[in-house]
């Protein structure tokens, strides 16, 4: 991989750390690192009149604008989505996200983090929550041992 884009649920000090170590790992000092968030420092007070997964689905396409921006600008091989907060609070609206910056962007390689909180969504959800993610997962991300194997090292 060549430029990484990788795309995490909040902009806050423990994905500044994550981000750090990426930079830091020197299996990875050729990886050109581009960063981008669904929830934004700054957004904060939009949850005064509102809840995060509210503020995810009313703020879609500001967030799809941001997330296209920036792949049309870094051109990246491969596209992470990190599934952390953001995910689990709106599974289906990160998912419809993804699906346009896909349909947007069919170059590079869609992958995804199947952590925690992926497991969580998996695991927590009715059968229709969990058969859409499914179904959405399976259409959107590279799910082969190579790419997995790459993601699983970056968290």
């Amino acid at each position: 991989m060549r430029s990484v884009l990788v795309i995490h649920s909040t902009q806050d000090e423990s994905v500044d750390d994550r981000i750090r170590a990426m930079a830091n790992d020197p299996e990875l000092k050729n990886v050109s690192w581009h960063h981008t968030y669904f929830i934004l420092r700054g957004d904060g007070e939009a949850f005064s009149s509102m809840r995060p997964p509210e503020f995810l689905e009313q703020n879609q396409d500001v967030i799809l604008r941001r997330f296209s921006d920036l792949a049309e600008s870094a051109n990246p091989d491969l596209i992470v989505l990190h599934t952390g907060v953001a995910f689990y609070i709106a599974p289906s609206t990160v998912l419809s996200i993804m699906h346009s910056l896909k349909q947007k962007f069919p170059g590079p390689t869609f992958a995804i983090q199947k952590g925690r909180m992926f497991s969580n969504v998996l695991t927590s959800r009715d059968h229709n929550v969990r058969y859409e993610v499914n179904f959405a997962v399976n259409r959107i991300f590279d799910q082969s041992p190579e790419v997995q194997q790459f993601v699983d090292g970056l968290f």
